[in-house]
């Protein structure tokens, strides 16, 4: 069954958001850590 292409495009987005925001936190936490040391 195929799925609709505005759940595909959300689908997307959603995973898209999640790896942006991720890497966004990965930098936080190895900013705070350069800063701790």
């Amino acid at each position: 069954e195929a799925l609709p292409e505005i759940v595909l495009i959300t689908l997307e987005d959603v995973f898209e958001y999640g790896r942006a925001k991720s890497l966004l936190i990965q930098d936080a936490k190895a900013k705070l850590g350069s800063e701790m040391k």
